[in-house]
């Protein structure tokens, strides 16, 4: 439950809230840039158009929190709690989320561009129509994610666990998905020109309609992966398995 103290200290416009208890606070609209949150408790808080830009909420609990319209760029949200919160239409730009758990946000057309989620755990979250362009993904739990018609061009997601997730008309332009685990995954009819997709896991991976241009494929087992009408121009497929 929320302190009371730690509220005013909120509303007088401190800066310093380490470990502060503000459980189920309404904080709405608030200007907190550059407040230290770090190891606070926010857990149901509403968060809706807050502005967290350069805020640090490091290992901070935000479980079910609400972000909707939040305006939260370049914050520290490294080993945070965000299990279940409400990220929709949110701005998290430049946001480092390393090793952060994020299972089963609803982050559909947020922002994330150039956000750090590098270790982080975003299993069944909904990302679909987010912009994660430039994003940095590698080793992230992305399993049984929606990911559906949205913008990952450049990004790295080197080593992801992406099994069942759905990509269906993503854009993932120049990304990188080397040693990523695709398995039964869907990407029909997304763009993946000039992605890196050598040492995935392709394993009933679905491509159909899929634009691969240019796409590196060499050596790759393709033999359980659904490429009907993809296409492959100047893909390269060099010792793949067809």
């Amino acid at each position: 439950m929320v302190s009371d103290e730690d509220l005013k200290k909120v509303l007088d416009g401190e800066k310093n809230l380490v470990g502060a208890d503000l459980s189920g606070a309404n904080l709405a609209w608030m200007d907190l840039n550059r407040v230290d949150l770090e190891g606070a408790n926010l857990e149901g808080a509403s968060l809706v158009g807050i502005d967290l830009e350069w805020a640090n909420l490091k290992g901070a609990n935000l479980n079910n929190a609400n972000f909707m319209d939040a305006y939260v760029l370049n914050a520290n949200l490294v080993d945070a709690y965000l299990k279940g919160a409400d990220f929709r239409q949110a701005q998290f730009n430049g946001s480092d989320f390393r090793q952060a758990n994020l299972e089963g946000v609803s982050a559909v057309q947020t922002f994330l561009i150039d956000a750090h989620l590098i270790d982080a755990n975003l299993e069944g979250a909904d990302l679909s129509n987010a912009d994660l362009t430039d994003a940095h993904l590698e080793g992230a739990n992305l399993s049984d994610v929606n990911l559906a018609w949205a913008w990952l061009n450049r990004a790295n997601l080197e080593g992801a666990n992406l099994r069942g997730a759905n990509l269906k008309g993503a854009h993932l332009e120049g990304a990188d998905l080397s040693n990523a685990d695709l398995t039964d995954a869907h990407l029909k009819g997304a763009n993946l020109t000039d992605v890196d997709l050598r040492g995935a896991n392709l394993t009933d991976t679905d491509f159909e309609l899929a634009n691969l241009t240019a796409a590196k494929l060499a050596g790759m087992d393709l033999r359980s992966v659904d490429l009907s009408n993809a296409n492959l121009l100047y893909a390269d497929l060099e010792g793949a398995k067809i």
